[in-house]
């Protein structure tokens, strides 16, 4: 399918987004790799040999995100301490309702979008990270009940 047949057709609300586990694309001369299986960014995000190199970013986002994605060596292995903890099983299991409510919201929200045709458009990322913070949110209104 040809990209401008594929962006010609609306995309279902139960469609699988990334199908693929890993692709590489190019970015100028420089070859990209995407993942998208749990096991395989676990290793990368762990991984301290130095043979894994991140992409180079825009010095202004150094200013606005440095994390786990974006650092190396001692600066990555110190932050990676850090942030662990809040990673703990019982700690995300908590987190489930929010995360439920959160979801449910969204998806209703874009259902009650889709007009008589069928379809609608949405520009995803503003939704995605408005979703972080409203999980976040909740989720703190669920440990003051």
């Amino acid at each position: 399918m040809s990209r401008e047949e594929a962006w010609s057709k609306p995309m279902s609300l139960k469609h699988q987004i990334a199908p693929r586990k890993v692709s590489l694309g190019w970015i100028d001369t420089r070859p990209r790799l995407i993942v998208a299986e749990p096991g395989l960014i676990k290793l990368i995000l762990a991984d301290q040999s130095g043979d894994i190199i991140k992409p180079p970013l825009n010095p202004l986002v150094n200013l606005l995100q440095l994390g786990v994605s974006t650092l190396e060596g001692h600066q990555w292995a110190k932050r990676r301490r850090l942030i662990t903890p809040a990673f703990h099983l019982e700690k995300l299991t908590g987190m489930v309702p929010a995360f439920m409510t959160s979801c449910s919201g969204l998806i209703n929200r874009w259902e009650s979008s889709i007009g008589v045709q069928g379809s609608y458009e949405i520009d995803v990322a503003p939704e995605f990270q408005n979703l972080g913070g409203d999980v976040y949110s909740s989720n703190r209104l669920w440990k003051q009940l």
